[in-house]
């Protein structure tokens, strides 16, 4: 679980010219089956990205 409002992505994971998509997904862990862990309303937009040196 992530608890802070960044993220470092470690070295090797993303690769020059790669092309990415990230997605941010609150989720609810406290179990409750109706505004549980997969509601759409905590899903964020695609968002596309390409890394340059």
């Amino acid at each position: 679980m992530i608890t802070e409002t960044e993220v470092t992505v470690p070295d090797g994971k993303l690769e020059v010219d790669g092309e990415y998509e990230w997605l941010v997904h609150a989720r609810d862990v406290d179990g409750d089956p109706i505004l549980g862990d997969f509601n759409l309303g905590s899903q964020t937009a695609y968002s596309t990205f390409t890394v340059i040196e």
